[in-house]
């Protein structure tokens, strides 16, 4: 039997959860990079099409021949996953996009501090840009707000998608900080995930799925600020980690080094122009 998984990064702990939870099948990724773009169309294809079952996030499949036909075609074997993100653990992340659509990139790859974007537009330096961390600053900012705000989200969007919403909450917040960054969930939340998706497509699992120690989605982390992990209830720190391979992390003064390195080499006025920077600096008062 093939499955075929869907999605965006999460498609790649889920896969390696279906292949110890059905050991005899064969489970492969359709990332939806590749289900957009035009070079791996016929890759898409072919997954699609020799798939016993297909396991998909919600794809609004590209209005192109073969693709969006493959995936009409597979309708009748495909089961729907949610995709999961929460940002309750760390509200300062943000995804940044210029003008032109453009993904602004700090020395964490696409993942921005609101608090340093903002310094930084606001010629802080990073000795400025470092005390600015701190519990007025966040609170200011809302953050302290975030944690119950997504749990409520994250719980409705589960439960719309048939899974045990306030047990697995509970269940996951009981092992500490379940997300990695805010859209990389830690690899027991997307096995209940999978679980769900597997058993709802009909597919038997085996009682006793070996653990998975090597967490795909591991490699990137965003820290839980002390002030705020105190108030969830968890231990916090301020050590930010690439994902590069053999990298070992970067301190809070790092942080604000490579970033303010990085969006030097912007086209002035980049970071200015974007609306949740510019809420930023005036919430922080540094216009």
């Amino acid at each position: 039997m093939k499955i075929a998984v869907v999605g965006n990064c999460q498609c790649e702990s889920f896969a390696a959860w279906a292949r110890r939870a059905i050991p005899d099948a064969e489970v492969t990724t359709v990332h939806l990079t590749c289900v957009y773009h035009p070079d791996y169309e016929q890759l898409v294809v072919a997954e699609l099409e020799t798939a016993d079952i297909v396991l998909s996030q919600g794809v609004e499949w590209p209005h192109h021949g073969p693709v969006r036909a493959a995936a009409i075609a597979a309708r009748p074997k495909t089961t729907h996953w949610p995709g999961f993100g929460f940002d309750g653990f760390h509200p300062d992340s943000a995804y940044l996009l210029d003008s032109a659509g453009g993904v602004v990139r700090s020395v964490m790859g696409d993942y921005n501090s609101r608090i340093i974007a903002a310094a930084f537009v606001a010629n802080r330096t990073p000795a400025q840009t470092r005390r600015l961390f701190n519990s007025l600053s966040y609170a200011r900012l809302g953050y302290f707000d975030a944690f119950p705000k997504a749990r409520a989200a994250a719980t409705l969007w589960l439960g719309e998608h048939g899974l045990e919403a306030e047990r697995l909450f509970t269940e996951w917040l009981g092992g500490g900080s379940f997300m990695h960054t805010v859209n990389h969930p830690a690899i027991r939340v997307v096995a209940d995930i999978a679980r769900h998706a597997l058993t709802q497509a009909g597919l038997e699992i085996r009682e006793d799925v070996p653990a998975i120690t090597d967490d795909p989605m591991a490699g990137c982390k965003w820290p839980i600020y002390p002030e705020i992990a105190r108030r969830i209830g968890l231990a916090g720190d301020m050590l930010f980690v690439t994902g590069h391979p053999g990298a070992q992390g970067l301190t809070l003064e790092q942080m604000i080094d490579g970033s303010f390195e990085a969006y030097a080499a912007l086209p002035p006025g980049t970071l200015a122009e974007i609306a949740t920077i510019k809420s930023a600096v005036a919430t922080l008062q540094l216009g």
